[in-house]
């Protein structure tokens, strides 16, 4: 094995074996089973890329993505279709039931309740193309209605500095999560955004410690990572 390693190392390819301590969707997946979680609230889905590969990675429990960007419906509605178990709902997280305006950027992964920063302009090489009206609900109001009976779920947000708004929104539902998975900016890319230290604080005042974290969004030309994928556990 340490041969057919080095063959690839020198092709500039590293080969590991996956597992949770290698690999971030076995993480998720071990995690999921340890906690006993069959519920998984994935909110800004854009086009399914989360519950795809959380899928692949061999979760079997139920996933319901929350997506407004009509750009993004069409491909993560037929992603959810090969799936029983994964639902779509075409709308916005945000702290209340109402209509809200979407920012809609030429770089679709880009898009939010709030408009980009200059920085975020630059560093995504993108620009805000047009504003919609898009139907918005919160966490705690759809779970009231739809999941009455579950009783852990696992939270994700990727919502591009609207963080605080979902989780304010989700307060009730909070006391049934076991996992909190966030999408936090390192700098100011949107004009509203939860500080990186603020955000670590709020869930460590309410028995959360973090189980890891991943870079995600990073400029193109430096390398500066801008945005980290942060996973909070319950602790137990």
């Amino acid at each position: 094995m340490s041969r057919l390693k080095e063959v690839f190392r020198k092709a500039g390819f590293n080969v590991t074996r996956i597992g949770p301590n290698t690999d971030p969707w076995s993480r998720r997946i071990e995690l999921l089973r340890q906690r006993k979680v069959g519920c998984v609230l994935d909110v800004g889905a854009h086009y399914g890329g989360f519950g795809n590969a959380l899928y692949r990675a061999g979760f079997d429990g139920a996933l319901i993505s929350f997506e407004p960007l009509p750009q993004a419906l069409d491909a993560l509605r037929r992603r959810a279709s090969r799936q029983n178990r994964w639902s779509v709902v075409p709308v916005a997280i945000g702290d209340r039931d109402a209509t809200a305006e979407f920012s809609v950027s030429s770089r679709t992964t880009s898009s939010s309740l709030f408009a980009m920063t200059a920085l975020a302009e630059r560093a995504a090489n993108a620009r805000e193309e047009s504003r919609i009206s898009v139907p918005m609900r919160s966490i705690d109001s759809y779970c009231k209605e739809n999941l009455p009976g579950v009783e852990k779920v696992y939270l994700k947000c990727d919502v591009q500095g609207a963080e605080f708004l979902v989780i304010q929104g989700a307060m009730e539902t909070m006391v049934r999560a076991e996992v909190v998975e966030l999408e936090l900016s390192l700098v100011p890319l949107y004009e509203s955004y939860w500080e990186f230290s603020e955000a670590l604080k709020w869930f460590s005042d309410r028995g959360f410690n973090i189980w890891s974290i991943e870079p995600g969004f990073a400029d193109q030309e430096t390398g500066r990572v801008y945005q980290v994928d942060v996973i909070f556990a319950r602790q137990i």
